[in-house]
């Protein structure tokens, strides 16, 4: 295992995230691994998929959830949470759950497939991160030991820290768990955020790289959506 910091390990909302211009050139990443599950999609979000308007700090918000993220390469909907399992295979991405974790990327990746969704990109996650204002840590350009859920011993739920979102709302990409991103690099897998563990180190930048087939408590993930097919 090579990590840059210490780590550990049912149907969703859609939401967005943003991209790096070229000064992300320098960074590395990666991702992978997983199963096939069932999904049960809940009548009210098949009912809400087409309808989109602006939300709160003026971000563009699909009526089941997902935020729409715009970036030098292209636009894309992330999730404004982290991925939760109610019951058995129901997979959402809504406030005040207890966040999926110990799984493999691979699984992470089949679950938002599942329901019309990607993983997303690290490009894309860190975007989405840095939120409109370009901020390090999500929330801000400087750290506060309790704007996130860092350097504690256990995760909160989702969105519990009203202090940890963008600018664009979208909570938790700094602290919690860290999260699953699609990308791979010499055969490792990576994941972003820093987690509950983490202290100020744990800022968008954050990766952290594991074998394709690892799974831990500090690690879960959230889904992206493409704004036009095949991006």
């Amino acid at each position: 295992m090579k990590t840059e910091q210490r780590p550990n390990s049912g149907i969703y909302r859609r939401r967005r995230s943003t991209t790096v211009g070229l000064w992300l050139a320098g960074l590395t990443l990666i991702a992978a691994g997983g199963c096939n599950p069932q999904v049960r999609i809940p009548g009210d979000i098949l009912q809400s998929r087409s309808a989109a308007g602006p939300g709160a700090n003026g971000a563009e918000i699909l009526a089941d959830n997902m935020v729409l993220v715009h970036t030098p390469q292209h636009s894309f909907f992330i999730d404004p949470f982290e991925v939760s399992e109610l019951s058995t295979r129901d997979y959402f991405a809504i406030r005040n759950q207890d966040p999926l974790v110990d799984l493999k990327p691979a699984l992470a990746a089949e679950i938002c497939a599942a329901t019309g969704k990607r993983l997303c990109s690290r490009y894309e996650w860190v975007n989405a991160c840095l939120g409109t204002h370009r901020r390090k840590y999500s929330y801000s350009d400087t750290y506060t030991a309790e704007s996130c859920r860092t350097g504690v011993d256990r995760p909160a739920l989702t969105g519990a820290r009203s202090t940890c979102k963008t600018d664009t709302g979208i909570y938790d990409m700094v602290g919690n768990v860290m999260e699953w991103v699609a990308e791979e690099r010499g055969g490792m897998a990576v994941a972003v955020g820093g987690s509950y563990l983490s202290g100020k180190g744990a800022d968008c930048f954050t990766k952290f790289y594991f074998p394709n087939q690892h799974q831990h408590k500090q690690i879960g993930f959230r889904c992206c959506r493409s704004v036009s097919p095949g991006r």
